[in-house]
């Protein structure tokens, strides 16, 4: 049975590049519970609550740097035309750039309130 749809997939380029969007949206879903729940778990631990609110901003931040990632990601994976990538490229660099920012300074706020 997996080989007949191994085939079709593989005979079907869309199918196939849907299946990989999908594989890298589940492995970043994973990913993101796998972190978050050690984080807290290592979080829990501690008496101060720096590191409870650390790990709260950077449960806030994974969503959209997951979601800029997944587009970057996609949007490679299709057969696009290559100015189109070029600027779709860019606009993500623009997009992580603009996160990794209001992040970090978030991050500087917390610390700074401390």
């Amino acid at each position: 049975m997996f080989n007949r749809i191994a085939v079709w997939v593989a005979a079907t380029p869309w199918i196939r590049y849907g299946v990989e969007i999908l594989l890298s949206l589940l492995g970043a879903w994973l990913a993101k519970k796998f972190l978050i729940i050690r984080l807290k778990r290592w979080a829990s631990k501690t008496s101060g609550t720096l590191d409870d609110d650390l790990v709260s901003l950077v449960d806030r931040a994974l969503n959209p740097c997951l979601t800029v990632a997944l587009l970057a990601i996609s949007v490679n994976i299709l057969p696009l035309s290559e100015k189109f990538l070029k600027v779709m490229n860019r606009a993500a660099y623009f997009l992580a750039l603009a996160i990794a920012l209001y992040y970090g300074s978030k991050i500087y706020q917390l610390l700074l309130n401390y």
